[in-house]
């Protein structure tokens, strides 16, 4: 997901404009010029967790509550679980 901040800063500049201001190749311009975003995974219940990681831990894609359990009786939420196992060190 992506924030009102991030697409502001994502602003295309023609490669004109960017050759003059940078003196680069057109290549790296295109490089530059390239705002690479992955589209959000899906989320029924809009719980903030992908729905295919829900149903791979036996939680309801369209059951938005079962964000605040804890199905493994770890101490950790449903949702926090689904962040670290999207994160990486």
């Amino acid at each position: 997901m992506t924030t009102e901040k991030e697409n502001k800063s994502c602003q295309l500049l023609s490669a004109k404009e960017l050759a003059k201001m940078l003196s680069l190749s057109k290549r790296q311009i295109h490089r530059l010029n390239s705002c690479h975003r992955l589209p959000a995974p899906q989320d029924t219940d809009q719980d903030g967790m992908d729905d295919k990681w829900e149903k791979q831990n036996q939680l309801n894609p369209k059951d938005p509550a079962d964000r605040n359990g804890d199905r493994n009786n770890d101490g950790y939420t449903n949702l926090e679980e689904y962040i670290n196992s999207i994160t990486s060190i």
